[in-house]
């Protein structure tokens, strides 16, 4: 059985997020890797889906850590495992406002 852990803030690679898009679908410029890059270390909030060493989730969001939480988007190579992302970071830190 596969174990699924959830990460706050870590450093994330822009080849990582690069591959979850593509494996997503989501649109971006999956090949723009500075862009991807800056995307990923001005955000305010990540939270990161790891399958052992495999980057699976990213949910970015921007948010005062105290009253608002607003949501960027969800990318996930396990659609089937994109609830619990969710589910997680609706409950990051206390915050009442989505």
């Amino acid at each position: 059985m596969t174990t699924i852990s959830f990460k706050t803030n870590i450093p994330l690679r822009s080849q990582d997020v690069s591959s979850l898009f593509i494996a997503s679908g989501i649109k971006r410029p999956v090949n723009d890797l500075e862009r991807i890059q800056k995307m990923i270390d001005n955000s305010n909030l990540t939270i990161s889906a790891w399958d052992q060493d495999t980057l699976i989730g990213l949910a970015r969001a921007v948010t005062d850590f105290s009253y608002c939480c607003y949501f960027t988007k969800f990318f996930s190579k396990k659609p089937n495992k994109l609830i619990i992302l969710f589910e997680f970071l609706c409950f990051y830190d206390n915050c009442s406002s989505f």
